[in-house]
């Protein structure tokens, strides 16, 4: 087996564990009662609130994936099963927000997390923002909102944007420098908007970089000088429009670099803009 062969694995065992924890209200609080002390049955009911039974359902769980052992009456994480959930989570805080988070962790496909070295310790600066009826277009706005009035943009792309052509536009006159991974009918449309000859005088000497991806992109990514835009596809494989995750932190920003960069390396080479327009000039021409 080779090391991407190992590296596969590990990330796909890594997203089920992360599943694992996440998919339980009840786990998760057990889990963060014995991640710094041991206790008994009735002290983690004293803190949870859990009946007796569920304690012992869970317990029962987490000692068959190896996770607590028993120490007289009492019951304590393995140092393995700290290792693997400070791994996972790097803090009792990221552990705290994904128990807040459990219904949006449960229902979204998490694996694209763990492309930024499977590290999640950022996870919790980040601020679940949800539709509304005032505003049902929470996620198409946030990420319009997070690309303006910026020296930069890294972002992934994987649904048209309504506003694409006015965001674009906005890009070209501020001298946005702009790295993009978009999917082939985002592309098409930005194609589409590089054929008026107006954006190709102001484009000439532009840093616009593009990798085209071919196959489907699993995350929707946006990062700009003040705040980092997240959003993840449903289980079913929807993408979705009603829920985003929004940090301004710094070290937010740092995670979601590392995960724009590994899919960077993970994909097809950069199409620069420029040689888009060139290739259409000639055209024009």
């Amino acid at each position: 087996m080779n090391s991407e062969d190992s590296y596969n694995i590990d990330f796909i065992e890594m997203a089920a564990e992360f599943k694992f924890l996440s998919n339980s209200k009840s786990r998760l609080m057990v889990l963060s009662c014995l991640f710094d002390e041991e206790l008994t049955i009735k002290e983690i009911k004293e803190k949870t609130n859990l009946t007796y039974s569920s304690i012992s359902g869970i317990v029962s769980q987490l000692k068959k994936r190896g996770y607590v052992k028993k120490r007289g009456s009492r019951y304590i994480l393995n140092s393995l099963a700290k290792m693997k959930l400070y791994y996972i989570f790097s803090s009792n805080r990221t552990l705290n927000f994904t128990f807040m988070l459990s219904d949006f962790f449960n229902y979204h496909n998490v694996e694209p997390l763990y492309k930024s070295f499977k590290d999640l310790s950022a996870l919790h600066t980040f601020e679940l923002v949800q539709s509304s009826v005032r505003d049902i277009h929470c996620v198409v706005n946030t990420f319009e909102e997070c690309s303006l009035n910026s020296k930069s943009i890294r972002a992934i792309l994987p649904f048209i944007h309504p506003h694409i052509e006015s965001i674009f536009y906005n890009w070209i006159e501020n001298d946005v420098g702009v790295q993009l991974i978009v999917n082939e009918d985002v592309y098409r449309a930005m194609s589409d908007i590089i054929d008026n000859l107006e954006i190709k005088k102001k484009i000439q000497n532009r840093y616009f970089d593009i990798k085209v991806v071919m196959e489907p992109i699993d995350i929707a990514l946006l990062i700009s000088d003040n705040a980092v835009a997240l959003n993840l596809f449903k289980e079913d494989g929807d993408f979705d429009f009603n829920s985003i995750l929004i940090s301004k932190s710094k070290e937010a920003k740092i995670w979601a670099n590392l995960l724009f960069e590994e899919y960077c390396d993970y994909y097809g080479d950069v199409i620069s803009l420029k040689n888009l327009l060139y290739k259409k000039g000639a055209k024009d021409d």
